[in-house]
């Protein structure tokens, strides 16, 4: 990049040879190879001098980029993920990186990896030892899925067969069934043999619920031996299904509702489909 114009060069010209050699001459004859001649020579003093300067290293350093890879990564408390920033091009020579986190509290980092300390999201930002070139990855730390300890009186039980993008289930993924926010189930593994020796795995989801407190007071109120109205009838809850991958720090939420009705859905040799 030329940090100073032709002008800057005719002040540092000496006026008498400017005026007399390259400036007032008229351009006929040979004057303009000689004009020509200095131009180039003159050039090639003044940058020598440092008068002018040819910032190449300027031009590549704006050209290079660095890419964290992910834009958004999710990370279960207690867990950690490691960052590994790809530098273009790969000639640069120092690619040592900074790394920053917005919110300690959520996610710290140490070197280029991100411990997972608490609910909430943080963003990690990333800059090239010379600050030019920096990144930015947003970091959602998801809570533990564990089930409420809370006994319910009914439940829905649902056997699925679940894929991930459409491929199935890996040991790494962890899926919950959620009502209202909350954890009540998590998918328990099992397999099947079919008639051609393949085995299928499926998850099945036993999801409590409980009555409501007009459907209670109708139960003490009726006593009688015979059967209650309501005594099955439970919240209509939604229940979602939610996927987090452990080896691609991802989270995956499926389309599919179920209301919770306190009956069996599906059975292992007809199995519910579940799409993440």
């Amino acid at each position: 990049m030329m940090t100073k114009t032709f002008s800057t060069c005719r002040k540092a010209i000496p006026k008498c040879l400017a005026e007399r050699w390259l400036f007032s001459r008229p351009y006929t004859g040979v004057w303009p190879c000689f004009r020509l001649t200095y131009i180039i020579l003159s050039t090639f003093l003044l940058t020598s001098c440092g008068l002018i300067d040819f910032d190449f290293n300027e031009v590549n350093e704006v050209a290079a980029t660095l890419d964290l890879g992910r834009d958004t990564v999710y990370v279960m408390k207690g867990e950690s993920y490691d960052f590994s920033p790809i530098f273009t091009p790969d000639t640069i020579a120092n690619k040592q990186v900074f790394f920053e986190s917005s919110a300690d509290t959520v996610a710290r980092i140490v070197g280029s990896t991100v411990e997972a300390l608490s609910e909430g999201w943080t963003i990690i930002h990333a800059t090239s030892v010379s600050g030019r070139l920096p990144d930015s990855c947003v970091v959602c730390v998801l809570p533990q899925w564990q089930p409420s300890e809370r006994v319910y009186p009914y439940e829905t039980v649902i056997y699925t067969y679940a894929t991930v993008r459409g491929k199935p289930i890996t040991d790494d993924m962890v899926i919950a069934a959620f009502c209202e926010g909350e954890v009540r189930a998590i998918g328990e593994p099992f397999e099947i043999e079919t008639k051609d020796n393949q085995k299928i795995r499926f998850l099945r989801f036993r999801v409590g619920s409980t009555l409501s407190e007009d459907q209670e007071d109708l139960e003490d109120d009726e006593d009688d031996g015979e059967e209650d109205i309501g005594t099955n009838e439970v919240y209509r809850e939604r229940i979602s299904f939610r996927c987090y991958d452990r080896s691609r720090f991802d989270l995956y939420i499926s389309p599919i509702r179920f209301v919770f009705d306190g009956k069996t859905h599906g059975k292992p040799s007809e199995l519910v489909d579940l799409k993440l």
